[in-house]
Parts: C-alpha cells; structure tokens; sequence
C-alpha cells in the first residue's frame, strides 16, 4: 500500500496533455506499478477518492482506468471494498498436446495435484458412448485438484477404460498425469485430441476446493484424446479459474503455413435455435 507521502508526491507528476485519454494514462501508470512490484497480488489499490486526489481527474475518469484495468485482468474490483491486483494469470498455449505438468513448468510454475477422488468400475453410458464403448463396459473416473506454486489452479474430471486404469493408485497420481502414465506404463501414446472449451458455473463441490463462491464463473476444457487409428481412449473435463489460466491460440490465415490438425473446419452456434448451448469445436481434417 502506498503512504500519505507517497501519494501526495505522486501528485506531483500530473498527467500529460495529448491525444491519449486521461484514463488511459492512469490506466499506463497503475499497470506499470502492478507489474514492477509496487502493489502485489491481493493488494488494494487506492480508493477513486485518492486516484482522483493524486491524478486531479474527476470519479469518472478513474473509473474508465480502473475499469479497463479489470478487462486486462490486472485487478479485482469489489463494491464497497475497493480495487484488488489480481494473481497473474498462466499463459497456456494451444500448440500441441501436452499434460498439465508440462504446460506448468513450461510456464515457470511449480504443478501439484491432489486426488480428490477415484473409482474403478464405474458405469456411466455418456461417458462410454463418447469414448466408444458399450453402455455397460466399466470406466475409471479420477478426480483431482491442480495447483500451481501451491495455489489452485483447475479441477480435474477424467474416464479412462477400467483395463486401462484398474492398477493406477492415488500415489501414482500425485506425482505423475494420467497422460504420462498412459504412454509410458501402457504405451497407449496420444496421436491427436480434441479440445472443446466453455464457461460453467462452479458447484458447490468445485467452489470449496477452487476457494471460490459457489457459482462463481469457470473455464470448462474438455479434452478428448485419440491413439492411432482415431481410437478415443481418454476423456477429461477441466474446470480452470479464469483468474489464474490464460489461453492462448495461434491461427494462420494461409492454409498453407497452418498445421493440419489445427485447422477450423466446423464452427457450431453458440446459441443455435433450439435454445440449446453448444460449444465451439475443432473437428479433424477429412481424411486424417
């Protein structure tokens, strides 16, 4: 937090006359202290009354800034409490398939997980439907929380086939991905996956492990991945907090510099006419 002092010599370096808006310039100012360390993840920034105090600005003015500020994802703004700077969110990028303690470490995290729940022989006919089983083949469900630099992170739902999963203990899955024990312990080695992303609604379950309110907003990832010969043998459902994952996708708008499996062949409505809410989806190139 800053001092009386620091702010009122903040005052002192009034803001510059130009064609950037005034509440872009505070909006510069504010995320520049952010990044450099002044003010820390779940420090409050200064109320509107000392921003308008410090910059000479009207209310409205700090509010464009602070505003603006919120759409980066840079702060946190609660009624009647102020300004919060927020976590700094892990960029993730869709290039290639990968597990969760890659894409942490890759992104300078330290990954963690902790089993929330497992069950062998469960019977659930969507789920086996969407991997290509018999209504009545036997599934393994995993349930985990994902933390990074031992915050949460994500929840983890995911169905493999009970032959496949029936030897993987809670030990194994606290120090290893059901990704890398698939191919290094069953040589079932993903070929290509499908990624379907949404927003949901936390349950109250969700909410306690993620320490957010219950309905609070979620990233929702579905992934389902493929062995050679467009055989599904892995399905997960990821819940993210938006507030600490980024997503970032790399499109080509020539055909020719894009990789084949990322091409966007089909896009459904995300509100079609049945009212029904259907997500977008990458689907494979013909002839894969």
């Amino acid at each position: 937090m800053i001092t009386d002092m620091q702010k009122s010599q903040t005052y002192t370096h009034p803001l510059e006359d130009g064609p950037t808006p005034l509440y872009a310039q505070i909006k510069h100012r504010l995320h520049i202290e952010i990044t450099q360390g002044l003010y820390k993840p779940g420090d409050r920034l200064p109320s509107e009354a000392e921003l308008m105090q410090i910059y000479g600005v009207s209310r409205i003015t700090v509010r464009q800034a602070l505003a603006a500020l919120e759409v980066d994802g840079l702060v946190i703004r609660q009624h009647g409490k102020g300004s919060f700077v927020t976590e700094p969110k892990i960029p993730h990028a869709l290039e290639r398939l990968s597990d969760f303690i890659e894409d942490m470490e890759r992104a300078g995290q330290v990954p963690s997980s902790k089993v929330i729940d497992l069950r062998h022989n469960l019977l659930d006919s969507a789920i086996a439907h969407t991997l290509g089983l018999r209504a009545d083949e036997p599934l393994t469900q995993i349930e985990q929380l994902r933390m990074a630099n031992g915050k949460q992170v994500a929840i983890d739902k995911s169905w493999i086939p009970s032959h496949y999963g029936i030897t993987i203990s809670d030990l194994d899955l606290e120090h290893e991905t059901i990704f890398r024990l698939l191919s290094t312990r069953y040589q079932l080695h993903a070929e290509s996956g499908r990624y379907t992303l949404t927003a949901a609604n936390a349950t109250n379950d969700q909410a306690q492990w993620l320490d957010v309110a219950p309905g609070s907003a979620l990233l929702r990832v579905e992934r389902l991945l493929f062995v050679e010969g467009d055989q599904p043998f892995y399905l997960q459902h990821r819940f993210y907090r938006p507030d600490r994952i980024q997503y970032q996708i790399v499109l080509q708008r020539s055909p020719r510099n894009a990789l084949s499996t990322t091409i966007l062949r089909e896009m459904h409505p995300v509100v079609p006419e049945s009212g029904l809410l259907v997500a977008p989806s990458v689907v494979k190139p013909a002839g894969e």
